[in-house]
């Protein structure tokens, strides 16, 4: 792994796991993605993968 993609992976984490607003997480974690490589999503782990689709379903739901 990239060491910069190894550092913001590390801050996506921080945000996932010390944050209890699920909205306030969902919407830091996805201004942090847009500005980063686009293979950075293959390297976060699972159970942010699966709130984040979570969210955009919601997201996508509530348009």
């Amino acid at each position: 792994m990239i060491p910069n993609i190894k550092k913001i992976i590390d801050n996506i984490l921080y945000i996932y796991e010390n944050l209890s607003s699920d909205a306030l997480k969902y919407i830091l974690i996805k201004r942090i993605l847009i500005k980063c490589p686009k293979d950075t999503f293959q390297y976060l782990p699972e159970e942010v993968k699966s709130f984040l689709t979570e969210m955009d379903k919601i997201v996508k739901k509530n348009k």
